[in-house]
C-alpha cells in the first residue's frame, strides 16, 4: 500500500460526505481511506456502512475519545507508505495522488512533503474572513528542500505561524516510517498535547533533518461551523457545541493544558498554542528547549504578544493574560520593548526586505503579484463554490492548464 489518508470524525456527517468524496473520486487504487467515527450521533456509522469501496475502511475507537486521543488512535491503523490525516471538513485536492506520485519519484528519498495550504470556509464560518469563501494560491517557485532547524529558529523569532510548517495533519505527507520512529522515541505516543497540529510540527521538525517544500497546495483546510478552533472563536457555550464537547472529552481523558498557560482557550492566540505544545514535548523528552532565563523567555514570548497587544487593552482579557504572565514571570512593557529586539536577532535584513517587499506591493500591487504568484484565487461567490467539490473543479482546471509538473523538478 502506498497511501493511507486519515479521516477522523465527530459528528460532521454533512461534511464528512464531501472529504470522502474528494479522496475516493481520484483514480489512484493503491490507497486506502480510513475512517474512523468517533461515536458520532448524527448517523455518521451507519452512512460509513452503506458506502461500497473497496478503498475505504471504517473503524471506532472502543469509546468516544478526546481529540488528541482519537489521532493517536487512529494513526495506529494505517498500512500505508505515505500518510496524511485530514479533518472532517477538509479534503484533498483533485490532482494529489497525480502530483504526490510526481514528486515522489523525482525525490525518492524525501521522507516529509509539505504544501501550502489552500482554503475552503463552508458556509456559515465565513462571518470571520470577511465573506472568503475559497483562497487557493500556487507560489510562483520550484520545491524547495528546507532544514528543520531553520523552522524551528523561525517558528521562534518569525512572524510565521506554526500551521506553515510540516505537521502530520492536512497539507503535510509524512512517511509511516517517520511516525513510527517519533512514536518509538516518545513512550508509544506521538500527540501530547492539546493542540494536536502544533505537536505535530515540534514532532517532526525535531526527528527529521530536512523536509520537501512543494509550491503546490495538496490539500484543502476546510473551516465550518464544527470545527474546534472556529466553535472556539464563536465564543459558542451551548450544551451541543463542538467546543463544549472538546472540552468535556479531553476532561474525561486527562488531556489538560500545561500549567503555564492558564486561560489558554480563552486568549486563543496560536502562537501561545504552539508555545504549550513545545513545553509538553520537552516534558516528553525531558529536556529543555527554551531556557529559563530571563532575556531568552522573554525574546521567545515576544511573538504571541506583539499578536496580542490589541486584545490585552480589554477589559475582559487583560486580568486572563496578565495571569498568564506572571506564571512565566514576564514584564509586559518589557516584551513591548523586546519586540524590536527580536526582529534584529531573527535578522534585520530579512525584517528590511520584507518592509520593502510591501512597499513595492502597494505601490506596484499587480505587478508583484504576479512575480509572487503563479496562480492565486480567491473567491466570496457561494454560489458557484458552495462544497468543497465545487472548488475542487477549478483546482482542477489551474492543475491542467499549468505545467507544474516540469516546474516540480526544479530543486532551489
Amino acid at each position: 500500500m502506498k497511501y493511507s489518508i486519515l479521516i477522523p470524525t465527530r459528528n460532521g456527517i454533512y461534511y464528512l460526505k464531501h472529504a470522502i468524496e474528494t479522496v475516493l473520486n481520484q483514480s489512484e487504487n493503491d490507497v486506502e481511506l480510513i475512517v474512523s467515527d468517533n461515536h458520532s450521533s448524527d448517523g455518521t456509522w451507519d452512512y460509513l456502512q452503506s458506502l461500497n469501496d473497496p478503498r475505504l475502511v471504517c473503524v471506532q475507537p472502543p469509546f468516544a475519545m478526546s481529540m488528541v486521543k482519537h489521532w493517536e488512535f487512529l494513526l495506529e491503523k494505517p498500512k500505508g507508505e505515505w500518510v496524511v490525516l485530514i479533518g472532517d471538513d477538509d479534503g484533498l485536492q483533485p490532482y494529489f495522488f497525480q502530483y504526490c506520485n510526481q514528486v515522489i519519484s523525482q525525490h525518492p528519498t524525501a521522507s516529509i512533503i509539505s504544501s501550502p495550504r489552500a482554503y475552503y470556509f463552508w458556509e456559515g464560518s465565513e462571518i470571520f474572513f470577511k465573506g472568503t469563501v475559497m483562497s487557493y494560491s500556487v507560489l510562483n517557485k520550484p520545491i524547495e528542500i528546507k532544514q528543520s532547524k531553520d523552522a524551528l529558529k523561525d517558528l521562534l523569532f518569525s512572524n510565521s505561524e506554526y500551521f506553515e510548517y510540516p505537521q502530520v495533519y492536512t497539507s503535510t505527507l509524512v512517511r509511516k516510517s517517520v511516525i513510527e520512529h517519533i512514536k518509538l522515541k516518545q513512550n508509544g505516543v506521538f500527540f501530547n498535547s492539546i493542540t494536536p497540529d502544533a505537536n505535530g510540527v515540534i514532532a517532526l521538525l525535531r526527528n527529521v533533518q530536512e523536509y520537501i517544500y512543494t509550491p503546490l497546495p495538496i490539500c484543502w483546510v476546510g473551516t465550518s461551523k464544527k470545527s474546534t478552533g472556529f466553535s472556539t472563536t464563536a465564543n459558542n457555550n451551548n450544551d451541543n457545541s463542538p467546543k463544549k464537547d472538546f472540552k468535556n472529552l479531553n476532561l474525561k481523558d486527562g488531556i489538560f493544558i500545561h500549567h503555564l498557560f492558564p486561560n489558554l482557550l480563552k486568549i486563543f492566540d496560536s502562537q501561545l498554542f504552539f508555545l504549550e505544545a513545545w513545553y509538553k514535548n520537552d516534558e516528553l523528552y525531558k529536556q529543555k528547549t527554551i531556557p529559563n532565563t530571563f532575556f531568552y523567555k522573554h525574546f521567545v514570548f515576544t511573538k504571541p504578544f506583539a499578536n496580542l497587544k490589541s486584545k490585552y487593552e480589554t477589559s475582559e482579557l487583560k486580568p486572563l493574560i496578565n495571569e498568564l504572565l506572571k506564571e512565566h514571570r514576564l514584564n509586559i512593557k518589557l516584551l513591548s520593548i523586546l519586540k524590536y529586539y527580536r526582529i534584529a536577532y531573527h535578522g534585520a535584513f530579512r525584517f528590511i526586505k520584507k518592509k520593502t517587499e510591501n512597499l513595492f506591493m502597494k505601490l506596484f500591487k499587480t505587478r508583484l503579484a504576479k512575480k509572487e504568484f503563479l496562480i492565486e484565487l480567491n473567491s466570496t461567490d457561494r454560489k458557484s463554490y458552495s462544497t468543497i467539490i465545487d472548488a475542487c473543479h477549478i483546482t482542477m482546471q489551474c492543475y491542467n492548464e499549468v505545467d507544474l509538473i516540469k516546474k516540480a523538478k526544479k530543486i532551489s
